[in-house]
């Protein structure tokens, strides 16, 4: 397994979790890397070396050997994923892969640095889900952006596969959401109640194919699993979900990693400041999975 120093161990605290979901959440470390520890049986589950992802219990013990040599040469492999979108002398945009988080540690903001670009993240997309991630060259326009996205004048517009069939028309959809810090979890209510917090969520068909409906999704100033929790309330979940999602879905499509993307931004600025130019300009990226 290599150097002593460099197998790092997680004690699992519940049952059922699997062991590249457990690594993924402690550690930072990217779906792809854990999968090739297993895959190179740098792995082992109660002091046995495993080659596949298994389901754990409470108790288990899983280690581990990654070093840091490895996990930056996938950070390479990595920048050539992370595609260039927009760009000018206040803000970058990025077409951000699945299984990369947007900032912290083996990140895009973080691969960014480390190239040389001293850029901050304006917002956060979740690391399994796909598109733009806007970044921030100055403090002043961090400062600007994260205000406009408080006060709705950023528009953001996703793609995402859903099934069953969409049956609905366009539509805004609203509820109240309450975030579970402990379980990481979004949990949606036709009702208000304490600690819950309206959202709406726009929905526009786009295409129908093979039992499952493209859907255009635009939202404001979105709230964290807003999307994959809501459309899954609504009896649409993304296919590849798998926490908001289903299993015989996912399986049926043969899909691992949501199917969510973040297309198109639209800033509607109706003031004057640094990034007043930006003002109704469209950014917009492409993915294969989505045309």
């Amino acid at each position: 397994m290599g150097a002593q120093n460099n197998v790092q161990k997680i004690v699992c605290k519940k049952n059922s979790d699997v062991v590249c979901e457990i690594v993924n959440s402690n550690n930072m470390i990217t779906k792809k890397i854990v999968n090739i520890l297993l895959k190179n049986k740098d792995v082992k589950l109660n002091d046995k070396r495993i080659h596949f992802n298994m389901a754990t219990k409470n108790g288990d013990v899983i280690s581990y050997f990654c070093s840091e040599n490895f996990i930056k040469q996938n950070l390479k492999n990595n920048e050539a994923l992370l595609e260039t979108i927009y760009e000018d002398d206040n803000l970058l945009i990025v077409n951000k892969p699945s299984g990369i988080e947007s900032c912290g540690k083996n990140s895009c903001e973080e691969i960014l640095n480390n190239k040389g670009a001293n850029v901050k993240a304006v917002h956060r997309l979740d690391r399994n889900t796909m598109g733009l991630l806007m970044l921030a060259k100055n403090e002043e326009t961090l400062d600007l952006l994260k205000k406009a996205t408080k006060e709705n004048k950023i528009e953001k517009f996703y793609l995402a596969w859903v099934a069953p069939k969409y049956k609905g028309e366009e539509k805004t959809y609203t509820a109240y959401l309450f975030k579970d810090a402990k379980k990481s979890l979004a949990i949606i209510s036709n009702n208000m109640q304490k600690g819950y917090t309206k959202i709406e969520t726009h929905i526009k068909p786009l295409k129908d194919d093979n039992d499952k409906t493209l859907l255009e999704i635009r939202i404001h100033n979105g709230k964290t699993h807003q999307i994959r929790a809501h459309l899954s309330y609504l009896g649409y979940p993304i296919i590849g979900d798998g926490k908001y999602g289903k299993n015989e879905i996912n399986k049926k499509f043969k899909e691992k990693t949501q199917l969510l993307f973040a297309y198109k931004i639209k800033f509607r600025f109706n003031e004057d400041n640094v990034l007043s130019y930006l003002n109704e300009k469209n950014i917009l990226a492409k993915n294969a999975k989505f045309n």
